[in-house]
């Protein structure tokens, strides 16, 4: 189906929704912090990033705007992930993402965050060959 970046540096949070994403079909890579999002997504050109807010090295917000502010990486959705109540949208759609989940998020809440982007990005490549 899709391709996911998935930042999360929490061991547990990222194996958890990394075998919900492989379940639902989406092939998933791996990052543990903003830095390494950066790079991967830089070499990988994902579909998705689903980033989480606070994490080590950079965090998930700076992480995005640098991936925004980047003519290669600025077309590709971010949905922040975090656990901080205090993180709305407004703050995140400010530092560039598209939409954001609260920590631990439902399965089902997530893969409709999932299906929405994936569905959008999919439908703009195929109009694109049209």
């Amino acid at each position: 189906m899709s391709r996911i970046l998935l930042v999360e540096d929490d061991p547990l949070q990222r194996s958890l929704i990394e075998r919900v994403l492989h379940m639902a079909g989406h092939t998933v890579w791996l990052a543990g912090n903003g830095v390494d999002a950066i790079a991967l997504a830089m070499a990988c050109y994902p579909e998705l990033i689903l980033m989480d807010v606070l994490l080590p090295e950079m965090n998930g917000l700076e992480a995005t705007r640098q991936l925004k502010a980047n003519s290669l990486t600025r077309h590709i959705p971010v949905i922040a992930l975090t656990a901080y109540q205090l993180i709305d949208s407004l703050i995140a759609q400010a530092y560039g993402c598209d939409d954001f989940a609260i920590k631990p998020v439902s399965v089902a809440t997530l893969l409709a965050k999932v299906d929405r982007f994936c569905r959008a990005d999919r439908a703009a490549e195929c109009s694109a060959r049209s």
